[in-house]
C-alpha cells in the first residue's frame, strides 16, 4: 500500500531539482556580472591629453610625480612643485633650501637659480590670490581625488593646491611651462582641460556642494594665475558620467 507521503515524493523531488538549477542559473548570472571589470585606471592627465605632443616628464621613484612638461622639463616642474609645498607647510625653510632639498631627490643638477627664481614668483601669485598659507582645513597640497567617468573609466590624480574659504573653492595647477601670451584655453588646451576635470570630480565627490568654484593654472615663469573659462570645460573633455546615473553642464 502507497502512502500519501510516498506519492508525492517525485514531485517534490522535481521541484527541489527545478529549484536548484534555478539558484546555479541565477548564481552564475550574479558571478559573471560581479566579474565584471567595471573600471580602467586613468590618469587626469591621461584623459585631459587632447593634443598630440609627446610627454617629457620622466618618472621618478623617489617622490610620487605627475606629468609634467615644463620649459625646462619634467624633473624641473616637480622640483618648483614640491619646493612650493615645503615653504607653505614649513615657515623656517628658505626658498633655497626647499629647492636643493627636492632638486637633490630628483637629481636634478641644472637650472637651480631658475628653480628657485620660479618658486618665489609662484608663491608671490599665492600670496596675491590670498592662497598663500599652510596646509589645513581650509588648504591642501597634493590633494588626492577620483571617480567614475566615461568609458567605465576610473579617473584619478593630484591637485596641486585647493582652497576652501568663504563659500569659495579654488582649483590650481602649477605649470612650468612658458606663459600663454592670450588665452591659456588657446595654448595649453590639455592643461585647462586637466585642472577643469579636477574641479569636476570634486563636484561629483560632494567636496564643492553649494560652494562656487574656479580652476586656475599658476605658471611660475611669470607668477602669474590664469583662470580657466568653465564654459569651456566640455569642449575639452568627454562628458561625465557618474555614479548616479547623471551629466550636468555648465552654461
Amino acid at each position: 500500500m502507497v502512502t500519501a507521503d510516498e506519492s508525492d515524493r517525485p514531485q517534490c523531488s522535481r521541484g527541489r531539482i527545478g529549484l536548484e538549477q534555478r539558484v546555479a542559473e541565477q548564481w552564475q548570472k550574479v558571478s559573471a556580472e560581479a566579474a565584471r571589470s567595471r573600471f580602467r585606471p586613468a590618469s587626469v592627465s591621461a584623459l585631459a591629453r587632447v593634443s598630440l605632443r609627446d610627454e617629457t616628464a620622466e618618472a621618478v621613484e623617489t617622490l610620487p610625480l605627475k606629468d609634467r612638461e615644463g620649459r625646462y622639463g619634467g624633473f624641473f616642474g616637480s622640483t618648483v612643485d614640491h619646493a612650493i609645498g615645503i615653504v607653505l607647510r614649513s615657515n623656517g625653510t628658505s626658498v633655497a633650501e626647499a629647492v636643493q632639498r627636492v632638486a637633490k631627490l630628483y637629481g636634478l643638477t641644472e637650472h637651480i637659480e631658475e628653480a628657485v627664481a620660479d618658486v618665489n614668483r609662484g608663491l608671490e601669485a599665492l600670496k596675491a590670490a590670498g592662497l598663500a598659507r599652510p596646509p589645513g582645513a581650509d588648504l591642501q597640497l597634493e590633494y588626492p581625488v577620483a571617480g567614475p567617468w566615461s568609458d567605465s573609466r576610473l579617473v584619478s590624480g593630484y591637485i596641486d593646491l585647493v582652497s576652501v574659504q568663504d563659500g569659495h573653492v579654488d582649483v590650481i595647477d602649477f605649470k612650468t611651462d612658458t606663459p600663454p601670451p592670450g588665452p591659456v584655453e588657446q595654448t595649453y588646451p590639455k592643461y585647462a582641460a586637466q585642472v577643469q576635470v579636477y574641479g569636476k570630480l570634486l563636484e561629483a565627490n560632494g567636496v564643492l556642494k553649494d560652494s562656487r568654484f574656479r580652476c586656475g593654472l599658476l605658471f611660475t615663469a611669470s607668477g602669474a594665475i590664469h583662470w580657466v573659462q568653465s564654459w569651456q570645460l566640455y569642449a575639452l573633455i568627454p562628458e561625465a558620467s557618474f555614479s548616479d546615473g547623471k551629466t550636468t553642464r555648465r552654461t
